[in-house]
């Protein structure tokens, strides 16, 4: 049972994180590029920190080949691509949208996987891409047919998140066989961060000094980032993924919830039924594993 909790939580952990980015971009001028590179950059530091203190870190894991390359491929399309959509996703929309629709990721890799292997989806497969796709349209436009309920920007940034998500989740498979997880992911998020800056620069730089912005953006770092990786990891040291998998939907429903009594936001019984539908989806296929 505790596993469980450590799932459920780290979910919660995640659901809250992007809520607090929303009321993030509602009391401040902060733009989804400074949240995304900011919080890349220490969230990194934060995953080697510790392992440094307690001399884990004697030497790093893997090849020449992948620090230089694989690495950083992992975190400027994988990390820094997910983490920036999602981020513009509910600056555009709102978080609850974007989480369901990032939840849309396992469904794109089911297909993707049935394409790649030259075959056609199966029933389960084709039931849970079309409850995936009848989710997100109701969720998206609250069963409406006259017009979308959420700006089209979010929904399109939603979107490209959940893609990066399933690249992020298939590229990195290799790589975590020959190295510790916290040492891929701090050193992602490292490369994720450098780029971004490099890119995209601080737009707002002045604005991490004010309270009403430190505090928010020291949540999403610590509480949704670096506590909710450090539980997901502890689950998985005893439940199966598919399990994890299962669990871990408890996100969109924290995202919703917490819109609901943080953000005073009210969703309809046709938004509501399209989370149940994506988050039913996720589940059934990853019963079929």
């Amino acid at each position: 049972m505790i596993d469980v909790g450590a799932v459920i939580l780290a979910a919660i952990c995640w659901g809250l994180s992007g809520v607090v980015a929303q009321h993030l971009f509602t009391v401040s001028a902060m733009t989804a590029g400074d949240l995304t590179v900011a919080r890349l950059l220490l969230s990194g530091v934060l995953f080697w920190v510790p392992a440094l203190l307690r001399g884990k870190v004697h030497s790093l894991a893997g090849s020449k080949k992948d620090w230089l390359w694989r690495i950083p491929v992992f975190g400027i399309v994988g990390i820094l691509t997910v983490q920036f959509t999602y981020f513009a996703s509910i600056f555009h929309g709102n978080a609850a949208t974007a989480t369901v629709l990032q939840y849309l990721a396992p469904v794109l890799i089911v297909l993707y996987l049935a394409l790649r292997h030259r075959r056609l989806p199966n029933a389960v497969e084709a039931l849970g891409a079309l409850l995936a796709v009848v989710g997100v349209v109701l969720m998206v436009s609250g069963g409406r047919t006259d017009r979308l309920i959420v700006p089209f920007a979010g929904v399109a940034w939603g979107l490209v998140s959940a893609l990066s998500l399933a690249f992020y989740t298939l590229y990195p498979a290799e790589l975590l066989k020959k190295i510790p997880a916290y040492q891929l992911l701090g050193a992602g998020m490292l490369w994720g961060g450098v780029f971004g800056y490099l890119t995209m620069g601080f737009e707002r730089p002045e604005l991490f000094v004010q309270p009403q912005v430190w505090w928010p953006f020291l949540v999403i770092v610590v509480v949704g980032t670096v506590i909710p990786f450090y539980l997901y990891l502890y689950a998985l040291r005893s439940l199966s993924p598919t399990a994890v998998s299962i669990f871990a939907c408890s996100e969109p429903f924290a995202a919703i919830v917490f819109s609901a009594v943080f953000l005073q936001m009210h969703f309809g019984i046709g938004e509501l039924i399209g989370a149940l539908a994506v988050v039913c989806a996720i589940i059934l296929l990853a019963l079929r594993r």
